[in-house]
């Protein structure tokens, strides 16, 4: 085979051009460090390294982003219902003090003033939110736990109630309420305390009582059984012989709270079932769940939303009546849970409802404390003036003080029930305020097991990141002093190929003749 100079030149430049290449090559990875500048440089380790990029910054999203918003929100709900806990025992020490025998007028004063400090204290923690998401209320975020200001919304609510809300109240007739000048007759009926079995609604200032019906297991048949009170014109009956009405406050303070066995009264004014002895025994003996919808319009502010609550219908606007869902229909809590995803095929419920830790008993109970040594006050201070008007001077012929007599007979026996009552109360709300301790505890300890998990899951993606990291550094990277020998090889090779050029070029048509 003849080879030609032109071949050697072609054969030559086509060596330094490859030797050239090879040093860029070289220099490119001394630049970056890399192994390879584009995918074509060596598909296999582009494939790897475009599925370990995907793995690290799923990671990085699951680590940097969604674990540290769980970690934030676990750490503001931890940091509400610890405040939450606090104002509890706070309001457990309250009713310690206001059940001791021998309180002064300013000790009542002072139960009273940090009973009103408390009672608002107790949902403002419920409010607090997370990035501009109310953490309390489900997936309604952008809706606050309670009313901000005075409120003259309508809503219509379904209550879901129980047999174990049954509980004992003494009410009382026939008082005293203030006493600035002498009276024209003595009194004509003592104070009567009255013990009534009721169960209290969440809210007072209530009206028009649509539905009311009880729901148990007959224990005979195994079925299950609903009486239903169609409580059109406000009162109504059932087959098994029970009435319904509904009443003012008023009303029954004129009748001495006098409950038929077979009644079922609703106080509209205070918002609570008051039930006779036989629909007491029935309610407890069945177990029975109890249903009440009512109408209730204007809120205060502070008091609790009823969408986050129970099924009811916003109908302030009753063109555009809004509907709010929070049991289904066999009665069952329908939980708003909101996840994050912290891993593959892993989610952590995040939030915890109010419904099961912001009771929306617990303001009522505050609030019948408050009743309570507010009566005992006024009672104490009647007894106290009637003293002052024995002793004037206006008063001090034989009727009058005969009068003045009768009249402090009658405001000693309603100090005695006011004190006595308000012992009873305080030491019972000892135990309700005890067990509302117990449930936030619980969801304390939930929270806190909550954390503990996201720790434990923070842990592992920091580590899978670090092995993540280190696999893609092997895969791509490309250590300094391998490309430096590398280059340097090349580059010499380059070197060498460019004096072997020189060598042909000198070669001419001339030397050889």
């Amino acid at each position: 085979m003849r080879v030609t100079n032109n071949m050697i030149m072609n054969t030559t430049k086509s060596n330094i051009n490859r030797n050239k290449i090879l040093v860029d090559k070289m220099n490119t990875q001394m630049s970056t460090q890399k192994k390879i500048d584009v995918p074509s440089d060596d598909p296999v380790i582009a494939v790897r390294s475009l599925r370990l990029r995907s793995t690290l910054n799923q990671i990085d999203q699951y680590l940097n982003t969604n674990v540290k918003d769980a970690e934030s929100w676990l750490e503001i709900t931890d940091s509400s219902l610890d405040a939450l806990e606090k104002t509890i025992e706070k309001i457990h020490t309250q009713c310690n003090d206001g059940s001791n025998d021998y309180l002064t007028q300013s000790d009542r004063n002072t139960i009273l003033t940090s009973l009103e400090q408390l009672r608002d204290q107790i949902y403002h923690e419920g409010n607090n939110d997370y990035a501009g998401r109310t953490i309390f209320t489900g997936y309604k975020t952008n809706s606050t736990l309670t009313f901000q200001t005075d409120s003259k919304d309508s809503y219509t609510i379904t209550e879901p109630l129980s047999y174990e809300d049954v509980e004992e109240k003494n009410y009382y007739a026939n008082t005293i309420d203030s006493f600035a000048e002498l009276p024209t007759a003595e009194p004509t009926e003592d104070v009567a305390e009255v013990t009534i079995q009721r169960i209290r609604l969440s809210y007072n200032e209530i009206k028009n009582p649509s539905e009311l019906s009880f729901s148990y297991i007959d224990k005979a048949t195994g079925n299950a059984v609903t009486e239903n009170f169609d409580m059109t014109g406000g009162s109504a009956s059932t087959p098994g012989g029970f009435t319904f009405k509904s009443m003012t406050k008023a009303d029954l303070n004129a009748v001495d709270y006098a409950i038929g066995e077979k009644e079922i009264v609703l106080n509209t004014d205070t918002g609570e079932l008051l039930l006779g002895k036989d629909v007491a025994s029935y309610v407890k003996s069945n177990k029975a769940e109890i249903s009440i919808t009512y109408d209730k319009t204007g809120f205060n502010s502070g008091e609790l939303r009823p969408e986050h609550y129970f099924n009811c219908t916003k109908t302030t606007d009753p063109v555009n009546p809004v509907k709010f869902i929070n049991y289904n229909s066999q009665g069952e809590r329908m939980y708003e849970d909101i996840n994050y995803y912290i891993g593959n095929n892993q989610s952590l419920t995040v939030n915890t409802l109010a419904a099961d830790t912001f009771d929306a008993a617990i303001g009522r109970d505050v609030d019948e404390l408050s009743d309570a040594v507010q009566f005992a006050m006024n009672a104490y201070n009647t007894v106290e003036k009637i003293k002052s008007m024995q002793t004037s001077e206006q008063y001090s012929s034989e009727d009058d003080q005969k009068m003045l007599q009768a009249w402090l007979d009658a405001a000693n026996r309603q100090l005695d029930y006011a004190n006595q009552n308000m012992k009873e109360l305080y030491n019972a709300k000892l135990t309700t305020f005890d067990n509302y301790e117990t449930k936030i505890n619980l969801a304390i300890t939930t929270v806190g097991t909550k954390q503990q998990r996201l720790e434990l899951v923070k842990n592992r993606l920091e580590s899978e990141q670090t092995t993540v990291e280190k696999l893609k550094s092997s895969n791509e990277d490309k250590e300094l002093s391998e490309v430096v020998i590398d280059y340097t090889a090349s580059y010499t090779a380059y070197q060498a190929a460019l004096q072997a050029a020189s060598k042909v070029q000198e070669q001419t048509l001339l030397d050889y003749l």
